[in-house]
């Protein structure tokens, strides 16, 4: 067994779970990261930072979970990397700050040093936090109010995320899957006393049917499964918890 103490990310790049140079660009939060995977309490960001750093069967299984709410097929993952928002964005040429999550893509030739990545899914990672959203927030909606879940299908944050990349909402279960996997984080009934807010709410009815549904506990289990296999049980439940990922008392 190895004691929760000694399972730090510098433990985890040496069992092949997180990747040395992805880890080493976030090596000011090192320490950070190191406490919560000994058991504090992180963040949303730290949460979707650790999975941009995974690698080898962590990377793996998280790909493949979030493959699978998408249904994508097992023979259009190969060579599916996850990157953050920020990193897919360096080479995109947008001028809009806003970041999807979580970039499932597939390396092009590596000559290629312009819009390198081509994006298969992006995810939105959220525990508890509200959908962000506002009048103005999407430019394909003008002064109308809009939000994530509708916005980010226009590509509007990277027009490289058109209609052939699938999303992905990974968050918890919601008591109000009607709404979409957002719940009522989201644009809800109740909102139609704000002016503007029936039609985003029928534009986020649209949008829902492109957006799949994760939980964080599905990821966890797939996690813990994966690396059960490889003799890694211990480094498992210290990542399902510094995800959160434990089910929805961990959340």
């Amino acid at each position: 067994m190895t004691a929760a103490s000694e399972i730090t990310v510098d433990h985890l790049i040496n069992k092949g779970l997180i990747h040395p140079e992805t880890a080493e660009k976030h090596r000011a939060k090192r320490s950070r990261h190191d406490e919560i995977l000994a058991g504090m309490r992180g963040t949303e960001t730290d949460s979707t930072t650790l999975i941009t750093m995974s690698d080898g069967p962590l990377e793996k299984a998280i790909v493949g979970a979030l493959c699978d709410a998408a249904g994508i097929p097992g023979t259009a993952r190969d060579g599916i990397r996850l990157l953050s928002g920020s990193e897919f964005r360096v080479d995109s040429g947008a001028k809009d700050r806003r970041t999807i999550d979580i970039i499932g893509a597939r390396r092009l030739d590596e000559a290629v040093t312009v819009k390198a990545w081509h994006p298969v899914f992006a995810t939105e990672a959220k525990y508890d936090a509200w959908v962000n959203g506002g009048h103005g927030y999407c430019k394909a909606a003008k002064e109308s109010y809009s939000n994530q879940a509708i916005c980010y299908l226009h590509g509007c944050i990277d027009a490289r995320l058109g209609e052939d990349v699938k999303f992905i909402w990974l968050g918890n279960a919601t008591a109000h899957p009607e709404f979409g996997p957002w719940g009522r984080k989201g644009i809800h009934e109740g909102d139609f006393k704000w002016a503007g807010l029936e039609e985003a709410f029928r534009l986020q009815e649209i949008a829902k049917e492109r957006w799949s549904s994760l939980t964080w506990a599905e990821v966890g289990e797939a996690i813990t499964v994966a690396l059960a296999a490889e003799g890694l049980a211990d480094e498992a439940a210290a990542i399902v918890r510094f995800l959160r990922a434990g089910g929805p008392s961990s959340n």
